[in-house]
């Protein structure tokens, strides 16, 4: 143990203080690992001489120069400085006293980084920082040689301090075994770091000698565990390096990439500190000086290494945690916004201070009376607003569908239906049609429509970019990118659990309110039962026949009371038995059997008029459902599957809106297969409810004087007389109180359409006649007509989804007739061809009646196209160049079929001379086709089928000839034709 002090001894005898000076050290390295490398102690002479800092110094007096050795490896006399005076004057006068420098590695916190805000309060303590260290430190007695602690530096950063001590060594006493004396003193001593608790670290500080001199720089350079080493003025091998740095801490690994360089990992980041802080500019026996700086390593970079180098564990975890962060983070944000959307969280209208307001600022400014919302309810509208409110107050068990025509008012039904305490979400596939143009704004308009947010839809084309990065590394796709169905269904499913959330919380509101009921209920009956009690104990005095009395008293009550409620009876005057026992029983009858005089009854789900509806579940409307506009089907098969699923676990009502019955009722059909359908169908109104409608209208707006003389007025057959009477009798002389003869001649060409009647009220409104508003309205239907159907040129009409001559087929048997029968229509002049009624349908140029599933009739698309297909086939020279095209497309038909004719009969001759070669036909036969006499019968055969194809050839040949004859005639026409301007 006394063996490397004794070498220390020498090395000071040989080298002077001054050598320590100049960055020397006393131990060889062999010598610094005789100890344990965990706890090393080791004391100098003076070497504490100056830091490279611009910070201050060790000590007050102490210049901060600092005096490199020279590249040349030579030892040269460093200008002492004050302190090192006062130390060799204490030493001369106290020839036992000794100096030496210790660094302390666990006084402090680490600080990491940027953000490690530790330092913050460590800067608190410094103050007392001798005081802790002597703490950390045994006693005097136990290390012994009177050691002393003179000052200390803290070093925050690096999480450590800087300590500078006196000790004494007798005369007599070697120097090296007084200095092992105090090192294993202070190895069975020393105390766990100061502060622990409160920096988050524990364990014993390790204690280093300094042995060369400090770079103490306040740089953002942040301790690592790793430390380049640049060595100047020389080199090193891998062992010397190991050698001098193995003391501080554990190496890891030693790198050596050129001359002069190296980078060494420790295995923890205080070894790094301490060899910084103790070895810079210590000079390596070969002359070489060290300088370590901290190297910190890329951990982005390698990060991403490794993430490019494991594809196949990368993407799949990848996957895993965005679908996880979406489900428990945006998932539940998006179920709040969905339910927030179906109660209308965000919505002023809901507040009633916003309510209040808005009644008292600016709707004082618009007019005001109220309308009377029964001419609104034109064509049994009420009565399918009550079926339905009926339907949704019970428990969902299947779909409801209202289909109609455009402008049929299902829109206004909608609204009837709708009320501020039913929770509703509407799904309109109109506005969706005017965004979805690719499959991510299709997702983006249905989570738009549902209160789904937030939407990522930049995702999907990044997971698409992802995907096609995976197939060319791993060889298949990661799966990032979702299908478009799958997408849609994640939405709906978010919002499924929002809706099943919305009647969860219902069900708990109305069982505490009908236990809140119950509970007030009981306790009347309580009240009721101890009143009654009461009563009869104080009138068990009362005679027989006061009580007699009573009870008739009560018969002639109970008389009175049913002759007052039988129908048809006068209190007043006396009847006999028969009639009030004729009249009883129609009472009777009536009250057992309520539905007889309203046909909307409890068994279609009404409440009685007048009581509050209970909607236990919420309800979903779909409107525009199988929209012409949305071109992706996944949306129409999505959302039946979503609303089937609705309605099976009964979580909410769902209500299908369509212009198209069929495929709604096939797309529906296959989702729900089981069930039948609670169907309101709407369909024009009829004359009387459209003349009503337009003089209600008119009325509203005081534009009656418009529609002809008193005398001419004429009312309908109605059975709502009162929605063409009016109110005020004193002015019936002077205010119409029907539509005249004329006008509603004019408004019955319009039909019973709700968005044309709306259309001639409007221009009514402007200052136009009914006359000249219904005739403006047929002149743009025929235009419309013209160009939908026919197109505006023949590159427009080349694009239509039909030929000319069929849609003028369809138009001219219309104006013939306005029922078409449709398959008479289809195997005659489209030869059983659906293409071109099915797409003519779909521009609703024309509609198909059903019956039983199957068409049935066609009509016009709505009845003022009816109109307009009159005018437009009266139109001379429309319908000349029309039947001039059609006549040149059927003569065109016509001979390619007389060419397959020819065609065929050429190969019938073929077959016919092979006969006669075989002897199996004699005689010339039809065109010298088969023979009078055959010994089989195939020639009869050959030449029936030739006689039947002459036959065809000259059906043809008659039809041509006559459309060639009125093509002339067309012709001749057109050229003498000239329209008046």
């Amino acid at each position: 143990m006394l063996r490397p002090f004794r070498q220390l001894s020498d090395t000071a005898s040989r080298s002077g203080l001054s050598n320590f000076r100049h960055g020397h050290s006393f131990l060889p390295p062999s010598v610094i690992l005789a100890g344990r490398p965990s706890l090393g102690f080791h004391s100098t002479f003076r070497n504490f001489n100056a830091f490279t800092s611009t910070r201050p110094s060790l000590y007050p007096n102490e210049t901060n120069t600092t005096n490199p050795p020279p590249s040349d490896g030579k030892h040269h006399a460093a200008v002492p400085t004050l302190e090192e005076t006062k130390e060799e004057a204490e030493t001369s006068r106290d020839p036992t006293l000794k100096h030496g420098f210790l660094y302390f590695d666990s006084v402090f916190p680490i600080r990491l980084g940027f953000w490690d805000i530790r330092y913050l309060v460590a800067n608190f303590e410094k103050e007392s920082l001798v005081t802790k260290v002597e703490k950390t430190l045994p006693s005097t007695e136990k290390i012994g040689h009177d050691f002393k602690v003179l000052s200390a530096q803290e070093r925050i950063k690096d999480g450590g301090a800087f300590v500078h001590f006196s000790y004494r060594r007798p005369l007599t006493e070697e120097r090296d075994e007084a200095l092992a004396s105090i090192e294993g003193n202070l190895k069975e001593g020393v105390k766990k770091a100061p502060n622990t608790g409160l920096f988050l670290f524990w364990g014993r500080p390790s204690v280093h000698v300094v042995r060369g001199k400090p770079f103490r720089e306040d740089m953002s350079l942040y301790p690592c565990s790793r430390i380049r080493v640049k060595l100047e003025g020389g080199d090193a091998s891998v062992e010397e390096l190991w050698s001098v740095l193995r003391p501080y801490g554990r190496i890891l690994n030693i790198e050596k990439e050129k001359a002069g360089e190296a980078l060494v990992n420790f295995s923890r980041t205080r070894g790094a500190t301490s060899a910084r802080n103790c070895a810079y500019g210590y000079i390596l026996p070969s002359g070489a000086r060290l300088v370590l700086n901290y190297e910190s390593a890329r951990r982005g970079k390698m990060f991403w290494d490794w993430l490019t180098s494991h594809p196949r564990i990368v993407f799949p975890v990848l996957a895993f945690l965005i679908g996880g962060i979406s489900y428990a983070v945006f998932d539940p944000i998006r179920a709040f916004f969905v339910e927030s959307k179906i109660e209308n969280t965000f919505s002023l209208e809901e507040y009633k201070i916003y309510s209040w307001l808005k009644a008292k600022t600016v709707d004082l400014f618009r007019e005001s009376g109220a309308k009377n919302k029964e001419q609104d309810d034109w064509w049994e509208r009420r009565e399918a607003a009550e079926n339905i409110q009926g339907w949704i107050c019970e428990r969902p068990t299947t779909f409801i569908t209202i289909s109609g025509p455009r402008g049929s008012g299902k829109e206004q039904l909608i609204q009837k239906i709708v009320s501020r305490d039913l929770q509703h979400l509407i799904i309109d596939c109109d506005n969706i049609s005017k965004v979805a143009k690719n499959d991510g704004a299709l997702v983006s308009a249905l989570a738009a429509e549902t209160g789904y947010y937030p939407v990522f839809g930049w995702l999907n084309s990044l997971n698409s970019m992802i995907d096609l990065a995976a197939v060319g590394l791993i060889g298949s796709k990661a799966g990032f990118a979702t299908p478009i169905d799958a997408q849609l269904k994640q939405v709906l499913g978010v919002v499924s659990g929002a809706l099943a959330h919305l009647g969860e919380k219902t069900h708990a509101r109305l069982e505490k309110e009908k236990s809140k009921k119950a509970a007030k209920e009981k306790a009347a009956r309580t009240r009721e039962k101890t009143t009654e009690d009461a009563e009869l104990g104080s009138d068990t005095n009362v005679g027989h026949e006061k009580s007699l009395k009573s009870v008739q008293g009560l018969e002639k009550m109970e008389g009175e009371l049913l002759i007052h409620a039988i129908p048809g009876m006068d209190p007043t005057k006396k009847s006999d038995g028969k009639d009030v026992a004729e009249k009883l029983q129609v009472a009777t009858s009536t009250v057992h059997h309520p539905h007889s005089q309203d046909e909307l009854g409890p068994e279609k789900g009404l409440r009685k008029e007048g009581a509050a509806k209970v909607y236990e579940a919420p309800v979903v409307i779909i409107k525009h459902f199988h929209h012409k506009g949305i071109k992706q089907t996944q949306l129409h098969t999505a959302l039946a599957e979503w609303a089937a699923e609705l309605v099976t676990n009964g979580i909410a009502h769902v209500i299908f809106v369509s212009d198209n019955p069929v495929a709604m009722s096939k797309e529906l059909t296959k989702a729900l297969p089981n069930a039948p359908f609670e169907s309101i169908v709407l369909a024009d109104a009829d004359e009387e409810k459209a003349r009503a409608y337009v003089f209600n209208k008119l009325k509203e707006l005081g534009k009656l004087d418009l529609i002809g003389s008193p005398s001419t007025r004429v009312l309908p057959h109605s059975s709502s007389p009162a929605l063409y009477s009016t109110t005020n009798t004193e002015d019936s002389t002077q205010m119409p109180q029907r539509l005249d003869v004329e006008t509603a001649k004019w408004v019955d060409k319009l039909g019973g359409r709700l968005t044309d009647l709306e259309n001639l009220v409007q221009k009514v409104a402007v200052g136009q006649t009914v006359e000249s508003a219904v005739q403006d309205i047929i002149a743009r239907t025929v235009i419309e007509l013209r160009k939908n159907a026919f197109g505006e040129d023949a590159s427009e009409a080349s694009s239509l989804p039909w030929p000319r001559d069929h849609a003028w087929v369809v138009v001219k048997s219309l104006a013939e007739s306005e029922e078409v029968n449709y398959y008479g229509l289809l195997h005659d002049s489209f030869k059983g061809n659906e293409a071109s009624l099915k797409a003519l349908e779909q521009a609703e140029i024309v509609s198909v009646r059903h019956v039983d599933g199957r068409p049935s009739v066609i009509r016009a698309g709505r009845p003022v196209l009816q109109q307009a297909i009159e005018r437009l086939v009266s139109d001379r020279v429309f319908s000349d160049t029309q039947n001039l095209l059609s006549n040149a497309s059927t003569i065109s038909s016509c001979e390619k079929s007389i060419r397959a004719i020819e065609e065929e009969i050429k190969d019938l001759g073929e077959v016919s001379s092979a006969q006669k070669g075989l002897g199996l036909s004699s005689g010339s036969g039809v065109m010298g086709v088969g023979g009078s006499s055959g010994k089989g019968k195939g020639t009869e055969a050959t030449r029936a089928r030739v006689e039947f194809l002459l036959k065809k050839m000259e059906t043809f040949q008659e039809k041509i000839d006559k459309l060639d004859r009125e093509n002339s005639e067309i012709k001749r026409r057109l050229k003498e034709e000239k329209d008046e301007f």
